[in-house]
């Protein structure tokens, strides 16, 4: 299973503390295909449902991207880091409209959303994948 895979609109990482981080590239639209990209390599990075910690930078989100993104399946908990005010503002209205059907936070800061995370994971019961080691193929 890989750790690390590097897609045209992020990149998508298995931290070693089991969640998910995808970090999307400034400035990239992000449309039902991104998202279909995205979620296939969250797929293929764990075999669950993952806990998500998603750095957006920008991007604007188009409608069918949106509603592909509350329907989703691979993901257990997302914690969406934001440092706009207006895209917050914009994402709290999403999440009202196009209600998620696992729980999902936005957060101004990456540490208050890590820990939000990991919290809310182990409080589901949502195992963490495990990464697994470099070096030595210890898991």
């Amino acid at each position: 299973m890989p750790q690390r895979i590097d897609l045209p609109h992020c990149t998508v990482e298995l931290m070693p503390e089991g969640y998910v981080v995808v970090d999307q590239f400034s400035h990239v639209r992000q449309t039902r295909e991104t998202v279909e990209l995205l979620l296939q390599a969250v797929r293929d990075i764990t075999e669950v449902p993952a806990c998500v910690l998603v750095l957006m930078n920008g991007q604007p989100t188009d409608k069918e991207a949106r509603a592909r993104i509350a329907s989703a399946t691979e993901m257990h908990v997302v914690a969406m880091v934001l440092t706009s005010a207006v895209g917050t503002v914009l994402v709290n209205f999403f999440l009202r409209v196009n209600k998620p059907r696992f729980p999902m936070k936005v957060f101004r800061d990456e540490a208050s959303a890590r820990e939000w995370l990991v919290t809310q994971c182990r409080s589901k019961g949502a195992a963490l994948a495990e990464a697994e080691s470099d070096a030595d193929g210890v898991t």
